[in-house]
């Protein structure tokens, strides 16, 4: 199967897109307020307690970050060689500090 070459969809977005959807978010960021996400949030947990799946997925989501990912591969032997998805996040300062030291 040929790769390379242009491909309906592939690489970034237009910026036609690209402005639609900051336009999208930028009227939902005025049009929702602190106090309205507040309630949106604390109804959630409310259906989450209740056993509402869907409300567990989408404050678990925003708690603590969609799962990790986990491909296992098999080579030329038996054992499986697995490979997670292990993110990182720095604060700027450590960031900083492991430049120096490298």
């Amino acid at each position: 199967m040929p790769r390379g070459g242009r491909r309906p969809g592939a690489g970034r977005p237009r910026r036609v897109q690209e402005e639609y959807w900051h336009k999208r978010r930028t009227l939902l960021q005025q049009t929702v307020s602190d106090a309205d996400w507040i309630e949106i949030v604390q109804r959630a947990i409310e259906q989450a307690r209740a056993g509402d799946r869907y409300a567990r997925e989408w404050l678990a989501s925003y708690v603590a970050g969609p799962p990790p990912k986990e491909v296992t591969l098999r080579g030329d032997g038996e054992t499986p060689l697995t490979i997670r998805e292990i993110v990182v996040e720095m604060q700027p300062e450590e960031a900083e500090g492991s430049q120096d030291g490298a």
